[in-house]
């Protein structure tokens, strides 16, 4: 829509430019050939080799799941999208999206999120309890025009988020029962291929697996 308006909140750093200069010092320490998320990219080279043992990879913590982290941030783009667009506004009343900058896909990796823990991104909820001080327009009038960058999916996101009615997402969720409200954003990658070259190897040796694959669309 070309009237579409954004205005983006102007959050202290330790909610994105920090947390992005994290995973900059890691993608250089890590070996990938892909940065976090700043320009179009294909890894050839993951943070860890297939050879690596268990614990080589453990000495190299956090460096060495950079590539799984970088999964996190593919957010990213959107947001460099919509804060170099000539639709942003000063003005909140001339607003239709809201849109809080906080990467938190990128700081529930960085906290070491165990998926299966409820609570979703323990380490980062105070981070995120810090951040509502500063949605000084967020109301009942404007709680849905607000959008949030939740992590991969949704079972990530923290329990504060998950009634949120617009977010960024991996892929669509059957948790929202058909509420819609979450925006696909698409992997950090560019190629059909899902691993390097080197993981050959390992699919000669799948090649004869079944695969199942999952399909949601509205």
């Amino acid at each position: 829509r070309s009237n579409l308006r954004f205005f983006v909140y102007d959050l202290p750093d330790e909610f994105h430019v920090d947390l992005l200069h994290q995973a900059v010092d890691w993608w250089r320490a890590s070996g990938s050939d892909c940065d976090p998320g700043l320009t179009l990219c294909s890894e050839e080279i993951w943070s860890t080799p297939a050879s690596a043992s268990v614990e080589q990879t453990r000495q190299r913590l956090p460096a060495a799941l950079y590539s799984q982290l970088r999964m996190a941030l593919a957010s990213v783009p959107l947001l460099m999208k919509i804060l170099q667009s000539d639709c942003l506004v000063e003005d909140p009343a001339d607003a239709h999206v809201f849109v809080v900058p906080y990467l938190l896909p990128l700081d529930c990796k960085r906290s070491r999120f165990l998926p299966r823990d409820w609570t979703g991104c323990p380490h980062a909820s105070r981070r995120l309890h810090r951040m509502w001080q500063y949605l000084t327009h967020y109301d009942d009038s404007t709680r849905a025009r607000h959008l949030f960058f939740g992590p991969q999916d949704f079972h990530d996101t923290p329990v504060e988020l998950q009634a949120m009615p617009m977010m960024t997402a991996m892929g669509p969720s059957a948790c929202r029962g058909g509420q819609g409200g979450v925006i696909v954003v698409p992997t950090l990658n560019t190629r059909h291929e899902v691993h390097p070259p080197y993981f050959g190897a390992v699919a000669d040796v799948v090649s004869g697996k079944d695969l199942m694959f999952y399909f949601a669309a509205s």
